[in-house]
């Protein structure tokens, strides 16, 4: 009993666990692993390939080993010329290995929730995992969304193309920028 009550105060305390939205997206009684809070804005982007991502690391990911990543959730300002939903292991801590199982999500509602089904689920090994939301911009604009922070080291990654990099959100805009993005990840019971 001492080790549950030990897991779910280092979650709390990672910011993994939260207590929810009234927009929340997903129903109470599934697994949800997420960063985020309720959704405030989205960061406005110029034309090109990003991906916004979530990273859990093993303190996080052992504690579901052997289930599965069903669903991914996140929250959508306006439709991209293209989204994919990625799934990559760690290649090191700052970045992600290369794309395991990915997905093309059609169908998309500006302005709310998208929640998706994978076609493959992911299963979950113990090792830390990446999950993105690659999105393919033709004019400057706003897609995935973010809370109000203070941002997780772990739920403000961002890819940009045109630099070829990772980065946290946070460092591109010398800090003054602390948010999570709003992507959640549902996991099999």
């Amino acid at each position: 009993m001492k080790r549950i009550y030990l897991f779910l105060i280092v979650l709390i305390s990672l910011g993994v666990i939260s207590c929810g939205d009234d927009n929340e997206p997903i129903p109470s009684d599934r697994t949800v692993l997420n960063y985020d809070g309720d959704n405030i804005t989205a960061p406005t982007l110029p034309q090109g390939l990003y991906e916004f991502a979530v990273r859990f690391p093993e303190v996080v990911t052992r504690n579901v080993s052997g289930r599965n990543i069903e669903e991914v959730s996140f929250y959508l300002y306006d439709v991209p010329a293209q989204l994919f939903i990625n799934i990559s292991p760690d290649f090191t801590p700052s970045l992600p290995g290369d794309i395991l199982n990915t997905q093309q999500v059609t169908n998309l509602q500006s302005n709310s929730w998208n929640t998706v089904r994978l076609d493959q689920p992911y299963s979950l090994d113990g090792t830390p995992v990446w999950v993105g939301i690659e999105v393919t911009l033709n004019d400057l604009m706003q897609t995935v969304g973010c809370d109000s922070g203070p941002a997780n080291p772990n739920g403000d990654w961002l890819y940009d193309e045109e630099n070829r990099e990772w980065d946290t959100f946070r460092s591109r805009t010398n800090d003054n920028e602390s948010v999570n993005w709003n992507i959640r990840v549902v996991i099999s019971d």
